[in-house]
């Protein structure tokens, strides 16, 4: 199963201040080669560390429940805007 962040609020690049998300716009859960992570159905994604990158490569790190939350990408909604990917915390 592929999950996708649901983003709660904007969340622009803290250095040059770019747009990386708007609010409730989604952003797909990507490993270091950008290819989607899958999840099984047991896994839990509290705890869950990503990194978001803007096009300068700045980058900013965010935690599942604090500052995002999960949902299948199934659930997405097919007007939902989307967001940069989000890089999975080694």
């Amino acid at each position: 199963m592929f999950l996708a962040l649901v983003h709660l609020r904007t969340i622009a690049c803290p250095t040059c201040r770019e747009v990386l998300a708007t609010e409730g716009a989604r952003s797909i859960i990507v490993d270091e080669a950008g290819d989607p992570v899958v999840f099984s159905a047991e896994d839990q994604p509290e705890g869950l560390d990503v990194v978001l990158a803007c096009s300068l490569e700045h980058e900013i790190e965010l935690a599942v429940p604090l500052n995002i939350s999960v949902e299948s990408v199934e659930m997405t909604p097919d007007d939902a805007p989307l967001a940069v990917d989000a890089r999975v915390v080694a």
